[in-house]
């Protein structure tokens, strides 16, 4: 009796075990899990270069007191760069990751610590659990040097040393940080899309694009003909100032100063206040200051050196870093103002100037 009662015993078990493992079993989708926090917690960071959008999706481990290089990070071997799931890294445009080409797309990042340097390795294979690698998936490998750093104690990238062709990618960890420089031809990007604009569609004939490129083009110092070829373009649909001044730029930068000389000079005497303080407001912003004086003091010497005009020239001067040019400018502004607000204006203007001494 006692046998009969321990194997029905063990039968309800048994029975019970495995409606039990058929519940741990069932697909995900039909019984929802609560989500809960994890200990390394997700974090994306992203950055624009240019008009190139880099992102690094990672999870974020902790120090928690732990000795983790040489210890729970081992040296000389791969390395998932984060927790969890694969950190990755994307790019909406062809990068060079320390000098080597990359082509736009995802990758997955893995390192491998070492002393005195460390290997970065951008994986093919972004879809894996981070601790996946295979060699035989690899993009890109290159060596950088780690370099001492404040105390962090949530892992961390980000992004430093910014201009528009590039930015430096760290890796933030315990004392210690990990360079990447990625490079990004932003000039070669733009005119790139502009050519695929210009290829078919309706921009093929838009005008402001074509002038844009045809300037960007001239402000980089590159593909002349093109940029000439475009300019053209666009005065042909409407001829405006802002585009005779390109072309007067293109022109000059070919050697033809006469011509370009002559062509400023006549988009100048048909131009309004507004084409020319506007144009050289935005030569100031694109860091062209000197080109924006030339025009503005040919605009002052032939229509008579109207107020809004003296005033544009003023903010050139001070762009450019010539504080008495600007204050004696902005002085013979202040005498044509022809109301107290517009007085005001250069008011501010040059009491700003001042505090900047």
């Amino acid at each position: 009796m006692n046998h009969m009662r321990i194997s029905f015993s063990g039968a309800v078990l048994i029975m019970a075990l495995a409606a039990f493992t058929a519940i741990t079993l069932t697909p995900a989708g039909a019984q929802p899990r609560l989500e809960q926090p994890r200990t390394s917690q997700r974090a994306v960071v992203t950055q624009r270069v240019g008009i190139t959008d880099m992102t690094v999706t990672y999870h974020r481990p902790g120090v928690k007191g732990r000795e983790i290089w040489g210890a729970l990070v081992p040296r000389g071997e791969v390395w998932r760069a984060g927790a969890n799931e694969v950190t990755t890294i994307s790019f909406t445009d062809d990068v060079s990751v320390e000098g080597r080409p990359l082509a736009a797309g995802t990758y997955g990042i893995h390192m491998i610590p070492g002393l005195s340097s460390w290997t970065v390795i951008l994986s093919n294979n972004s879809g894996a659990w981070g601790t996946v690698y295979d060699q035989k998936d690899d993009a890109l490998r290159v060596d950088v040097i780690p370099l001492a750093a404040d105390f962090t104690e949530w892992m961390m990238f980000d992004f430093a040393e910014l201009s528009d062709t590039g930015a430096t990618l760290e890796l933030r960890w315990v004392k210690l940080r990990v360079p990447v420089r990625i490079g990004v031809p932003t000039p070669e990007i733009v005119l790139g899309r502009a050519r695929g604009a210009f290829a078919a569609g309706p921009d093929s004939t838009n005008r402001i694009m074509l002038r844009d490129a045809a300037a960007y083009a001239v402000s980089k110092k590159i593909h002349p003909d093109e940029a000439l070829s475009w300019i053209d373009r666009s005065i042909a649909a409407r001829p405006d100032f802002r585009s005779f001044c390109v072309k007067s730029d293109i022109l000059a930068d070919a050697g033809d100063r006469e011509g370009a000389g002559r062509l400023l000079n006549e988009a100048i005497a048909a131009a309004t206040e507004k084409d020319v303080t506007s144009y050289a407001a935005s030569l100031v912003r694109e860091y062209r200051p000197d080109r924006a004086i030339e025009i503005l003091e040919k605009f002052v010497t032939v229509k008579g050196a109207p107020w809004g005009a003296l005033k544009a020239l003023g903010d050139a001067h001070a762009a450019a870093g010539d504080r008495d040019a600007a204050l004696r400018v902005y002085g013979a502004a202040m005498e044509k103002a022809p109301g107290d607000d517009e007085k005001t204006d250069i008011g501010k203007a040059i009491e700003a100037l001042k505090k900047a001494k």
